[in-house]
Order: C-alpha cells, then structure tokens, then sequence
C-alpha cells in the first residue's frame, strides 16, 4: 500500500526501513518538506509527532514573486520602478558604483516593494 503525498509516493518501504533500525516514524519530529499543503497533510497523517520544516529555496522563491507583484503594481503608478527589478535582485556585492547609488535612492523611499525588498534581503 503506498500512500500519494502531493506528487511524490511515501512508500512504506521507508517506514519498514527506519523500523528495521529502531526508528519509529512518530519518533520524527521534522521532516523538510516544500510548500505544498499535501506534503504537510501527508506528514500529519504519517508521522504524527513530526512538524514540516520548509526549505529555504522554495521560501525565497515565494518570497521574490510576492516582491514582483508588488513591484509591477508600483511601477504602474510609478515610472521609475521600470528598470528596477534586476537591480533588487543583483548580489549588492556585484552591483556597479552607478546601480549602488540607484539602489540606495530606491532604498530610501517609502514603497511597499522597498519594504519587500528588505524583507528578502533579510533572508
């Protein structure tokens, strides 16, 4: 019997090995997982005493498509914004003396997606 959690199977043949070496799968207590509801239902479902754990790669992933939406509902309103995006997203250690002053004037001012842009920054 194998049990669907989101696309990926959660094979017993998992548990019969954690078993085999005196592991219990409610003696988990986090199991990394994405940010699909399904695996985290499926780990509530199999390993009751576990938490899911999300991995920071799928994290900051969301976390910079939150920022562009919010950028580009912006950059409607503001022009300036147009050109900005890769700016935001650039290494600060690899931007050019002429983009670092461009992103601390951005940096000042007082936008949603500024604010976002520090929340992913702080990542």
């Amino acid at each position: 019997m194998r049990r669907r959690i989101g696309t990926r199977v959660f094979s017993p043949r998992f548990i019969e090995a954690l078993e085999a070496h005196n592991g219990h799968r409610h003696a988990l207590t986090e199991v990394s997982l994405d940010l699909s509801p399904a695996y985290l239902k499926g780990v509530r479902e199999t390993c009751r005493n576990a938490t899911g754990a999300h991995d920071k790669y799928h994290v900051i992933a969301n976390l910079i498509l939150a920022t562009e939406k919010v950028r580009r509902r912006e950059q409607k309103q503001r022009p300036e914004l147009k050109d900005s995006r890769w700016l935001r997203r650039k290494n600060p250690e690899n931007l050019s003396e002429e983009q670092t002053a461009e992103l601390a004037v951005l940096t000042q001012s007082n936008l949603a997606s500024v604010k976002a842009y520090h929340t992913n920054s702080a990542l």
